[in-house]
């Protein structure tokens, strides 16, 4: 279903409705109290009430941040609370800390992954996170505009379109498989994808569909892999399919999506051998 109204009679309004209504119309901050005070090596935030990415918090008491063994260097200090949904919600906290010569800070917004990046120093395990995280983002939005770069090139043939895609593809599975990096998984899985969605939805032949779902569902099998070791990419994976078992997901997806062109083409005999291929 591609629209749902949330408030009107007899719809559930979740937590995730309500945090996109806050956002777009506080944005992050403080909502009333949290002010801070140093206390030892401790810094004390007063009872109050916050928003991170949309989300309503409650500082419940005067709470202590440990500032035990970090050298601050200028003025100013920045406390900024960060929740990881994936481990439930609001209930896994880390804090980072930016320092500034001055009361001016960079602004923080919920997506503005580049701009906190930002904040922190080269060499802080932070920007290491940040910047990877970045990365991720960025391989997979290049990969969206290749996939529409050929596909919409009129100049060019369906089948030359589909060959210029996949000789790209084959290049960064060959790449990613002698250096498995894993930022080259992203940008190959993300082009797959990409060009996958445009097929099925522009009259690609079956043939093509099934090869490219195919390479999918392989790069999806060596994403599962590479997040066993490198946990900002897990993080990356979690956030839009909510599990670490993308195969299952893939192929869940496109055994019961209502899209109508997955729908119909699902039913194809050539789908559903790729399909039992990898449903183990």
């Amino acid at each position: 279903m591609a629209f749902k109204g949330i408030t009107f009679a007899g719809q559930n309004v979740t937590p995730k409705n309500d945090g996109a209504l806050y956002n777009a119309h506080y944005g992050d901050g403080i909502l009333d109290g949290c002010t801070m005070t140093i206390s030892g090596d401790d810094l004390v935030i007063a009872s109050g009430h916050f928003i991170a990415g949309g989300r309503v918090c409650q500082v419940d008491g005067a709470t202590s941040v440990d500032l035990s063994g970090r050298t601050l260097t200028t003025g100013y200090i920045q406390v900024i609370m960060n929740y990881d949904l994936s481990q439930g919600e609001g209930s896994q906290w880390y804090t980072t800390f930016v320092e500034s010569a001055t009361t001016t800070f960079p602004d923080l917004t919920q997506d503005a992954y580049q701009k906190i990046e930002q904040l922190f120093t080269k060499d802080t395990n932070e920007y290491h996170y940040w910047n990877k995280m970045n990365i991720y983002r960025y391989m997979e939005f290049a990969a969206m505009k290749c996939a529409r770069m050929y596909w919409y090139d009129k100049s060019l043939s369906k089948q030359e379109k589909v060959s210029k895609c996949e000789k790209i593809i084959d290049l960064f599975t060959e790449a990613r498989k002698k250096s498995n990096e894993s930022f080259l998984l992203v940008f190959e899985k993300s082009l797959i994808e990409q060009f996958l969605i445009l097929m099925s939805a522009h009259g690609g032949k079956i043939d093509d569909i099934a090869r490219f779902l195919d390479k999918l569902l392989l790069s999806a099998k060596a994403e599962m892999e590479m997040i066993k070791m490198d946990d900002v990419l897990r993080k990356g994976v979690l956030v839009p399919y909510k599990t670490e078992n993308i195969l299952a997901y893939y192929i869940s997806h496109w055994r019961t999506s209502n899209h109508w062109s997955i729908a119909k083409l699902s039913e194809e005999e050539k789908i559903q051998e790729v399909l039992n291929k990898y449903d183990s």
